[in-house]
């Protein structure tokens, strides 16, 4: 008798678990960002976690760490495939057997260099003195994650990095959600809907980080009750202080 793979068991990851942004670096190499949170699934949190970025037969491999820690080993540089018209699909595997766990594909990745999409954070570099980092609002009007030059690869590090990430990130999303609190309580109408305001972006992302409504802008204790939830959402998406355990 003919033996056959059982697959029944395969979990599926989708959009919502998975998503990308692509960028061009100042060498003109296209690099990805991911977002991979597999927290709706029944997985072993020992399980390890595959990208695989591809364009019809050519494809590229990068490991992202278990379930439990999903981050990339270094930076995941696309030396082969380039940006145009790639997609990504994300496998789950049994460590030792190699048995597929879960599986997504046909995965898309949005280019966030100059095609138009809009950062919800831009970061640059700048002479910082004594200071590492620092977030305020940038002569476009938008808020800007800014990291000292002097540190070596900064650009890079906060992309890669987990011990950057999980002590700057947090920290520079709780002031811009200070800055919204401050701008739209000196509002007299609070349009959520209105696509010219940076807020816009911000309050959308922070809604489907909690699944809460913005707050009451008067009522500090709700206020500040929401910061937290916002903060500690994020956190928990990106595993940050796992992360950081991990780099020790």
């Amino acid at each position: 008798m003919r033996s056959r793979i059982n697959s029944t068991s395969r979990q599926k990851i989708d959009n919502s678990m998975a998503s990308f942004a692509i960028t061009t670096r100042a060498d003109g190499m296209a690099e990805f960002q991911a977002w991979i949170d597999l927290s709706p699934l029944k997985l072993p949190r020992e399980s390890e976690v595959i990208v695989e970025a591809y364009r019809q037969a050519l494809h590229e491999r990068f490991a992202f760490g278990t379930v439990d820690v999903t981050f990339p080993h270094g930076a995941p540089t696309l030396r082969e495939l380039g940006k145009e018209g790639v997609k990504f699909r994300v496998k789950v595997v049994e460590p030792g057997t190699g048995r597929l766990l879960a599986r997504g594909d046909r995965l898309g990745a949005a280019e966030a260099d100059d095609t138009g999409r809009k950062e919800l954070l831009k970061v640059v570099i700048d002479d910082l003195g004594q200071e590492p980092w620092k977030t305020k609002i940038h002569d476009d009007g938008l808020p800007v994650l800014v990291l000292n030059e002097h540190i070596p690869d900064a650009l890079t590090k906060i992309k890669s990095a987990p011990l950057f990430q999980a002590l700057i990130l947090p920290g520079a999303l709780r002031q811009v959600l200070l800055l919204i609190w401050k701008e739209r309580a000196d509002e007299a109408e609070d349009d959520e809907d209105d696509e010219d305001r940076w807020t816009t972006s911000w309050l959308r992302y922070a809604r489907h980080l909690t699944g809460k409504e913005k707050p009451d802008w008067e009522d500090d204790t709700e206020v500040w009750t929401w910061i937290d939830d916002v903060c500690r959402a994020f956190s928990n998406q990106f595993s940050l202080l796992n992360r950081l355990v991990a780099e020790d």
